[in-house]
């Protein structure tokens, strides 16, 4: 009998869907080319984009952002989904069937129907069912943000939030450039 595998481990404080299951911390025997995917029991999740169109084609955008913990238990039904496509696969999936059923006017406050245009809040309602389906799943929102808006509204904002601020060294530098100089000019300056 010949038996082929790997073994990796599962960090304190992390789940791994694999093969339809999820597995606690320590370590784990891997089966050959069976994908792991390891995701934190606690963390934040920026920038999950949920597609929506209106009734005349249009195209919109459900931006989610959430802080979370996750319930094992009943994430256990999920594992195949965690697998696929990740903690942020499973948001996106589970807001997207909970919003493609609601009349694009619920998900708007009532000042964003009115024409403010560009992004707006989602709807405390829309917002309320988003984080009921979340908490049935087993993703508990501690803190769950989500606009909605044109797929242009989210671009100069969709890196701003993860991306760290530059900061400064104190150098300075000057670049001088000479276009079409010759080294019979260059040569005297050097």
């Amino acid at each position: 009998m010949l038996a082929a595998g790997s073994a990796i481990r599962v960090p304190d404080g992390h789940l791994a869907a694999t093969r339809g299951e999820l597995k606690p911390a320590g370590w784990r025997l891997r089966p050959p080319l069976a994908s792991v995917r390891i995701v934190p029991l606690q963390g934040s999740l920026d920038a999950v984009d949920v597609p929506r169109q209106t009734a005349e084609g249009a195209e919109l955008i459900v931006r989610l952002s959430i802080e979370y913990d996750l319930n094992p238990g009943a994430l256990r039904a999920h594992a195949t989904e965690i697998e696929r496509g990740g903690l942020a696969g499973l948001v996106g999936g589970l807001a997207a069937a909970t919003l493609s059923p609601l009349p694009l006017g619920e998900l708007m406050p009532p000042e964003a129907r009115a024409g403010a245009g560009g992004r707006a809040q989602l709807s405390q309602s829309a917002t309320a069912a988003v984080t009921g389906a979340l908490r049935s799943a087993g993703v508990e929102p501690r803190r769950l943000a989500a606009r909605i808006g044109p797929p242009g509204s989210f671009a100069a904002g969709a890196g701003a939030a993860s991306m760290p601020s530059p900061e400064s060294t104190g150098v300075r530098l000057l670049i001088i450039g000479l276009d079409g100089a010759d080294w019979n000019v260059i040569d005297p300056l050097l």
